[in-house]
């Protein structure tokens, strides 16, 4: 990532931007009039609230990355217990985690599915609000490079209630790693290994296994075979008796 990368950090009530071309961290407070319990009451005023905000703060356009707090999101896990001797399979987590998405109180709801060593992380926010941010950042030359889950940097990040040079730091720092968390992508992550017996064999294997099946088969028949001649044989050509 360039040094001419900056974030925007959005939050319940506020948006944080560190930019490469300012001394500090400034901040865009929501108010209910556009932003209400991360509702977007106005699109069109917060896109021009947005635009004043960085003219105001004579902001240079630059690379951005978009960070989502805890706080203005929803995301729950679903594993397996272990104490319980029921163990759900993996498409039963996967019931789960769809059901809890279905229930988050957004119209226009984005979310992914991330994989746990022992289930599944389901993650959602309002797909409404970053985009609007987003599109008011573009309007005026910003390039937005991603969008990403607060929670992916671990709890140097996302358990801070603000962002600050060290947390913007390790953002920048540790981007590229998280690109398969972009919500921008649309594709869901792969749940790996959640359930192994229920991992389907890769393509490109089955043809082997499948020919050594076949092989087996055709060896044991052959023995099979083999087995009766002799058997056939010896019936007709029992041995001779000497006689007395």
């Amino acid at each position: 990532m360039t040094g001419r990368t900056g974030i925007v950090y959005i939050q319940k009530d506020r948006l944080q931007l560190y930019s490469p071309f300012l001394s500090s961290i400034i901040e865009f407070r929501f108010v209910p009039e556009i932003v209400q319990d991360l509702d977007v009451i106005n699109k069109e005023l917060l896109e021009n609230l947005i635009k004043s905000f960085i003219a105001n703060n004579k902001i240079s356009p630059s690379n951005l990355i978009i960070v989502i707090s805890d706080s203005a999101s929803f995301s729950k896990d679903f594993v397996n217990p272990t104490t319980s001797g029921q163990q759900l399979t993996q498409t039963g987590l996967q019931a789960q985690a769809d059901e809890f998405i279905q229930n988050v109180p957004f119209e226009n709801v984005s979310s992914k599915k991330f994989p746990l060593p022992n289930g599944i992380k389901a993650y959602t926010t309002n797909q409404e609000l970053y985009e609007t941010v987003q599109l008011a950042f573009e309007r005026e030359g910003f390039i937005i490079e991603e969008v990403i889950p607060a929670f992916v940097f671990g709890v140097n990040v996302n358990t801070k209630t603000t962002m600050d040079a060290t947390t913007a730091n390790i953002i920048i720092q540790n981007s590229n790693a998280m690109k398969g968390y972009n919500l921008l992508i649309k594709t869901i992550t792969p749940i790996e290994d959640v359930q192994k017996e229920e991992v389907e064999e890769p393509e490109d294997k089955k043809p082997a296994k499948t020919d050594k099946k076949r092989l087996f088969l055709l060896v044991g028949v052959f023995v099979v075979l083999i087995i009766i001649m002799i058997v056939v044989y010896f019936v007709s050509n029992p041995p001779a008796t000497s006689g007395k």
